[in-house]
Order: C-alpha cells, then structure tokens, then sequence
C-alpha cells in the first residue's frame, strides 16, 4: 500500500503537460524570441482548413492573424474532475497558444525550473505532440521518466479542445492507469463588448488493468492533482499577464 500510494504521488505530481506541480513564477525575459530552446517556432498550431462559422472577432483583437478558420467544433463533455475554470482578458486562441503552441517559452521556464532530465518535445505534426523527459532523483525515489501524448481534438476562432494523456511507465504501478487532462479554450463577448477567454481544465484517471487499489489510488491522483493544479493557475495568471502580450505582438 505505500509502494501503490508514493507511486500515485509521483504521477500525479510528474504530469507536467496537465499543468501539475508549480513553484513561484520565473522572472519574465526581456526578449521573448521566436525560436525557443526546445526549438519551436512561435507560430499556431497547423489545422485542416475549412469554413469557421463561429464569430470572427475584430482584427485588433487577433495580432497574431495566424488562426486558421476550421468548421465550428463541438465541445466534449468535461472529465471528472474541475481543475481549472477561470477567465481572462485574452482571446481563448491566445491563452491556448501560450501552452500549447509552437512557442514552447511557457515550458521552458518550468522545466528549467524544475530541474527535468533531457525534456524532449515534438513538433506538432496532424495536430499532435509528444512530450517526454526525465524527473531527477528525490528523497527514495528514483529518476523517473514521464511520457506525455498532446492532442488537438477540435479548433475554431471561438474555441479550442486539448487533450492530454500521460504515464510514468518505469515506476510501480505505472503501466496500469495513465492520467487524462482536457482543456476547452472559449473565447466570448462581455456584456460591454470585452472579450473574455476562458480556460475549463477537466480531469480523471484511465485504467488500462486491473488494480486491487484502484479505489485508493484513484483518491490519492484527485487530490494530488486538484493540488497542483491550484499552484499552477498562479504560475499560468503571471505568465499571461507579464509574457503574453509580448507573444501576441511577434
């Protein structure tokens, strides 16, 4: 039972890409380039082109005049658990862009932060990536590698779907569950006529086997996570708030 409950705090605290674990915010760089150290360019995220009939908003709202208008999407049901449900003053295809498009400055700052072994992120090819590295050593605990599968599920000028999936397949326990995170990105008009974006961040678990423990594992990942989540929604405000703006300009 311990062995099964430190290997759920391991997961849950090491799936990066779902926004888990944050520690007090980077200083914000005075020159925010186009090309990060992970090698991605800022640009949006490639998508099939074809006839958006959602609202388009004004020009000056859209800097970047990189979203690819796609048919109008249907948003999924949310997952289990609410992680993250807030709004800002930035369209919802910029805050999504900020996490998960090519500029990877967002990533970069954490992962330096948190000391992570040779990360490692894909292009996004077919509207997919993956994200892979290595936690270092802590406490008993040993390195452990996580994996991470990033998927674009639906994209508009209204609305955007990730969906993220991630497991830790080197430590106990680890290839019988994986943790899934889904972000809907919205972006609507306020009653003054202000854009407000929004980010709902769901989550649950996924079991792939059978577990004696399931019940208690599952207990420890709802609590790790909806933790973690918290400390990273601070993190996630500062860097829309010092970073973005400078991002939405290039």
């Amino acid at each position: 039972t311990v062995t099964c409950t430190a290997t759920v705090v391991v997961v849950a605290a090491t799936a990066t890409q779902q926004g888990i674990v944050a520690e007090k915010h980077v200083p914000k760089r005075k020159d925010i380039s186009e090309k990060g150290a992970l090698g991605n360019k800022a640009a949006r995220t490639p998508v099939d082109k074809a006839t958006d009939t959602a609202a388009t908003p004004p020009a000056e709202l859209s800097p970047l005049k990189t979203v690819v208008p796609v048919a109008k999407i249907t948003i999924p049901d949310a997952l289990d658990w609410v992680l993250w449900k807030k709004s800002y003053s930035f369209e919802g295809i910029h805050l999504k862009d900020a996490l998960f498009g090519h500029n990877t400055l967002f990533w970069e700052q954490y992962f330096a932060k948190k000391k992570y072994i040779d990360p490692k992120m894909s292009p996004w090819t077919n509207n997919k990536r993956d994200v892979q590295y290595t936690m270092p050593k802590k406490g008993f605990q040993g390195k452990t590698l996580v994996k991470t599968s990033e998927q674009i599920r639906g994209e508009s000028k209204a609305a955007s779907v990730i969906f993220i999936e991630t497991q830790t397949p080197g430590v106990p326990y680890g290839s019988s569950f994986r943790t899934c995170v889904q972000y809907v990105f919205h972006t609507k008009r306020a009653a003054n006529g202000d854009v407000v974006g929004t980010i709902q961040a769901t989550g649950n678990v996924e079991w792939l086997k059978s577990c004696a423990l399931k019940g208690t594992i599952t207990k420890k990942i709802k609590e790790a996570m909806t933790k973690s989540f918290a400390e990273m929604i601070t993190e996630a405000d500062a860097f829309f708030q010092q970073d973005l703006p400078a991002m939405i300009k290039q």
